[in-house]
Order: C-alpha cells, then sequence, then structure tokens
C-alpha cells in the first residue's frame, strides 16, 4: 500500500518543482499586497488550542480546535463546520490559511462519541454517526446548529479556558463555513428554512449574529426538505463552491449533476451573494491534503503555491498539482470573501468581480455574482 506521508510529500515536491522551473509571472497576484495569492498572510499562527465546552441543556461535552494569530487583535471569527464523518481536525491547512491574514478560526467536532479512537473520513466513522444521528429528519440538524450557537455564547467562557485568546476575537464580526453537510449546516444558520415533509411546517434555526457564510460543497433543493421556498430568509451574504466532479447526494448512479451544489446561489434572493465554480475539484478537493502533520508541512511547502500558469498547463498530467492549484483558488476565493463581508474591504469584492482569478487559473474557475 502506497504511504500516505510518501504521497504527501510527493504532491508538495510536485508544486515546489512547477514553481521554481517556471517561476511565477509578474501579473499572477496583482492585489499590491498579495493577500490575494495563495500564500501566507503577515500574522504568526499560534498553535492550535484544544478545549472542551460543556452544555448543560444537552448534557453535551463539545470538542473544539482553535486556530489564533499570535498578534494583538481583535480579529473577526470564523467558525468551521466539517462535514459527515469528519471531526474538528479537518481542513487545517485551509484555516490555518485564512488565520494567517487576520482571523480567529474554531473547528468543532459535531460528533464526539469515540473521537480519537475511530479516525475521520472512516467507514467506522460513517456508520457511527449515521446510527446515532438521524439525518433523514428535519431536526436532525438542530445539533449541529446548536454546536455553533453555544459557541457564539461561550466566547467569554473561550477566553477564560484560554487566556491566550484574550483581545483576539471581534465577537461583533462572525461567519460560518462549512464543508458538505457542515455546508448545509452554514446555510441553516444563515437563514435556510427547512420543510418538515410530514406536516409542511418550515423549521428555522438562523442566528442574527452570524454575518457571511461560505457553502462548499453543500445541498441543493431536494424538493422534500428543501423546497425553494426555503431560500427565501437567506439574504445575508454567501459565498457557494461547487465543482465538475463533485456531484449531489448518491451521484451519477441518481442522475444528479454537479450544477446541484450550485443551486443555493440559484434561489437565495438579494445581493452579495458568489458562486465560484471549480472544473476538476471532487468532494474534498477544498479542503487539501488529508491527515496531513499541520504542523510539519505547514506554509513552508504550502500545497497550494503553484498558483501560476504553469500549474494550469500541468493540470491534464498531474493530478496532485491539479488539486494543489484548485486548492490555492479555493483559499484566494475564500479569504477574499472574508475580507469583503468581515473586514468591509473595498479591495476584496474588487478581486473577486476583476476576473483576475478566473485569468490566473487559466479559466478553470469561474465566478459569478449578484
Amino acid at each position: 500500500m502506497f504511504d500516505h506521508g510518501v504521497r504527501v510529500r510527493v504532491f508538495l515536491f510536485a508544486g515546489i518543482c512547477a514553481l521554481f522551473a517556471w517561476g511565477c509571472p509578474d501579473d499572477a497576484c496583482d492585489s499590491p499586497d498579495g493577500a490575494y495569492c495563495p500564500v501566507p498572510g503577515a500574522y504568526t499562527v499560534a498553535a492550535p488550542k484544544r478545549l472542551v465546552l460543556y452544555d448543560p441543556d444537552r448534557d453535551h461535552n463539545l470538542s473544539i480546535k482553535i486556530y489564533h494569530p499570535e498578534e494583538a487583535g481583535p480579529f473577526p471569527v470564523i467558525l468551521f463546520s466539517h462535514g459527515a464523518g469528519d471531526s474538528k481536525e479537518g481542513a487545517p491547512l485551509l484555516t490555518r490559511f485564512w488565520c494567517s491574514h487576520g482571523y480567529v478560526c474554531i473547528h468543532p467536532s459535531h460528533f464526539t462519541e469515540e473521537e480519537g479512537t475511530i479516525p475521520s473520513y472512516s467507514l467506522a466513522r460513517f456508520k457511527l454517526e449515521f446510527e446515532l444521528l438521524d439525518l433523514l429528519g428535519p431536526l436532525a440538524w438542530y445539533d449541529r446548529v446548536r454546536d455553533l450557537t453555544y459557541i457564539v455564547d461561550s466566547f467569554g467562557e473561550l477566553v477564560e479556558l484560554e487566556p491566550a485568546l484574550a483581545g483576539k476575537m471581534d465577537t461583533a464580526r462572525i461567519g460560518v463555513g462549512g464543508h458538505s453537510l457542515g455546508g448545509y449546516t452554514a446555510l441553516l444558520v444563515g437563514g435556510v428554512r427547512v420543510r418538515d415533509p410530514l406536516l409542511g411546517d418550515f423549521i428555522e434555526y438562523s442566528d442574527g449574529r452570524v454575518g457571511p457564510i461560505l457553502v462548499m460543497s453543500g445541498p441543493g433543493n431536494d424538493d422534500n426538505e428543501l423546497v425553494e421556498e426555503s431560500w427565501a430568509p437567506l439574504t445575508g451574504p454567501m459565498m457557494v463552491m461547487g465543482g465538475s466532479r463533485d456531484p449531489g447526494f448518491f451521484g451519477v448512479a441518481m442522475g444528479i449533476p454537479s450544477s446541484w451544489r450550485m443551486e443555493p446561489f440559484e434561489y437565495a434572493p438579494g445581493t452579495d451573494k458568489y458562486s465560484v465554480f471549480f472544473e476538476g475539484a471532487r468532494h474534498l478537493s477544498y479542503l487539501g491534503p488529508m491527515s496531513i502533520d499541520e504542523d510539519a508541512y505547514w506554509f513552508d511547502q504550502w500545497p497550494g503555491s503553484p498558483r501560476d500558469q504553469a500549474a494550469a498547463v500541468l493540470r491534464p498530467e498531474s493530478a496532485a498539482l491539479a488539486q494543489g492549484a484548485i486548492f490555492g483558488d479555493v483559499a484566494v476565493a475564500s479569504l477574499a470573501f472574508w475580507d469583503a463581508y468581515l473586514k468591509d474591504a473595498p479591495d476584496a469584492i474588487a478581486f473577486l468581480r476583476s476576473g483576475q482569478l478566473e485569468a490566473r487559473s487559466a479559466g478553470t474557475v469561474s465566478i459569478e455574482w449578484k
């Protein structure tokens, strides 16, 4: 069996070789400070903090992981909701990238039973999670949303548990990002209503303290719990991400196209909505390498580094390089979105609407907005 650590090193080595062999074109990153290139920001990322919050209403221990800059804050807060079968340990490179650009990032483990003994994204973890949680009913989402809202309720307690967080969190600027089932969770926190298929009533889980939401590989209409009327309350800023190799539930076998992932953008009302579609992206392309030793491979050998025209040219020949380039584009687009709506940065909106990212990706990224 091919050792995962070897695979990661080969993946990173290919990207670094491409960067040195072809160099980076002068116009590869047009932002004056380089903020919208897939490179680390100016802030030093502190060692991640792992804490446990106790929610007495649910008699529930909530395990969380926090990244924060070492420098003085305050910084906007991003809550990241993982997908089914994953945990708070997922997507470390993506959220550390955000953190290096001036954000506090908090990961909850929505599913804590047997955590530490059953690996993330294993068949055993999926099976146990689906057995313990009735993911087919409209009330199944309550615990996931409650995890996020309880973290917001507990910002003061987090500082008591970890004094290094003092002065770091701007509690008036909160965003929620999520992948897959976590994308569904972000939609619900942002205002999407779930219809009870038996009674026809709509159930809302929104939290007015949350501003922009980032939905990576989330759901579209299912004509059961999510219908056209579900999206009407989703009036805040939103970015939706999907990929050509990332079909809906049960995939191609059920005849569901990858465009299904983009339906939240289609149905959500109002302005400040973005759709970002990645040619070649798979379901996990948005997260970077899985099960990576984040401290060993962080930033000095960041897998999104080869964001240049050479990477686009090499995509057909190197699957690893292609996924690294996609991940770099995900990081750049998401950072610009957070900057636009958590830091009120007009340059970020201008970047998203400028066509720069589409041009740098040789047309493999397409962005729409309204």
